[in-house]
């Protein structure tokens, strides 16, 4: 059986890492990225089952950027959004998307880990 695999992207070295152990401890395969055109050259090389992106990444093109591009090619990706930003901003700007989740930071590990295996099995 293939394992589902996660992109996750963020600009935070520490938090990128961490969500990827918690991605792999759940069973799938985490493919990481800390910006847009990175995430786009990881997308277009895998399967991609679903995407935890932070909002900011500090650079022009934002996560909603990259889920809006990805669910555009995919309208079944299943988009997680983490922010230390305003949800209610955050919301607005993803209004034309299908947003499972968003997690504010800090990220509860223990919920990151429930959305994971909601997200994929």
């Amino acid at each position: 059986m293939v394992k589902p695999s996660v992109l996750v992207v963020d600009d935070d070295h520490n938090l990128r890492e961490v969500v990827c152990r918690v991605v792999e401890q759940c069973g799938c395969t985490a493919i990481e990225s800390h910006d847009y055109d990175r995430a786009m050259e990881l997308a277009a090389k895998h399967c991609i089952n679903a995407v935890i992106t932070d909002w900011d990444l500090k650079q022009a093109r934002t996560g909603v950027d990259i889920a809006r591009k990805l669910q555009r090619e995919n309208p079944d990706l299943l988009l997680v959004f983490i922010t230390g930003m305003s949800v209610r901003g955050l919301s607005a700007a993803s209004k034309d998307l299908i947003v499972y989740r968003i997690l504010e930071k800090p990220v509860s590990l223990a919920e990151l880990r429930v959305v994971i295996v909601e997200l994929v099995y």
